[in-house]
């Protein structure tokens, strides 16, 4: 799992925090955040916006993270979307595309899910397309690369079969792509799926203190002492390569 954010490493995404009881009054004392940032300067932040409860109004999110529009709302709260920023600039290409797959196979709707998913990004079921001659394979739908890498080491066997009978054409890889989505054996992406029969990411595994701990999202707490050895154990967890 990555490590601690590292300040200065620039935005993920921006929302505009709003002071609920003056949007709803009809005043506007809010403004756009972007995240993630240090925990202490969005505290400064949100006691500037004032009112004992806020609300994100609007979102600007990059395509590439496209997959936060269903899960993130009005109610997220703003320490929770930091935390989120700070682990999106954590993963890298393929990891990256592993949560932004499984959040829509799983149609995840939660902050903290989602938070947990990418936490465990490597446990994430999510495999690229390959088989042998993908290379030559030309532009491929997601349906017909999945059935051809279901095919797998038996295609050619297949089409000599159903050339002998002059009927190589009727091999309709996208077919068995199709019915494999269909009937949950799968969920096909651009560049890979996620195999639905699979183990994946415990999402209620860790509590959002721990991970904001874990990429220095925290800020200055004072914690009871036994709380804080038992939080250390469970950071030598977050720390481990199984995760």
């Amino acid at each position: 799992m990555a490590g601690t954010w590292q300040y200065g490493t620039g935005n993920a995404f921006s929302a505009y925090i709003e002071n609920i009881s003056d949007y709803e009054a009809g005043r506007n004392r809010g403004r756009w955040v972007d995240f993630p940032m240090e925990p202490e300067r969005l505290k400064d932040i949100c006691s500037g916006i004032g009112g004992e409860e806020q609300l994100a109004a609007s979102y600007e999110i990059p395509a590439e993270y496209g997959f936060l529009v269903d899960i993130v709302s009005e109610y997220s709260i703003p320490e929770e979307l930091n935390l989120t920023g700070a682990m999106l600039q954590g993963l890298d290409g393929q990891r990256l595309e592993a949560v932004g797959a499984y959040a829509s196979a799983k149609n995840l709707t939660e902050l903290p899910e989602l938070i947990n998913a990418m936490a465990q990004a490597d446990k994430i079921p999510y495999y690229p397309y390959w088989f042998e001659g993908i290379e030559n394979a030309g532009e491929l739908s997601p349906e017909e690369a999945y059935g051809y890498m279901k095919v797998g080491s038996q295609m050619q066997e297949l089409q000599e079969m159903l050339g002998k009978h002059g009927m190589e054409e009727y091999m309709d890889y996208e077919a068995i792509g199709r019915d494999a989505g269909m009937n949950g054996e799968a969920a096909l992406y651009d560049k890979g799926y996620v195999d639905m029969a699979a183990d994946g990411p415990d999402l209620g595994l860790y509590t959002m203190d721990e991970l904001k701990a874990e990429y220095g999202m925290a800020g200055e707490t004072v914690q009871d002492p036994q709380e804080e050895a038992q939080g250390m154990d469970r950071q030598e967890e977050l720390r481990s390569p199984s995760i």
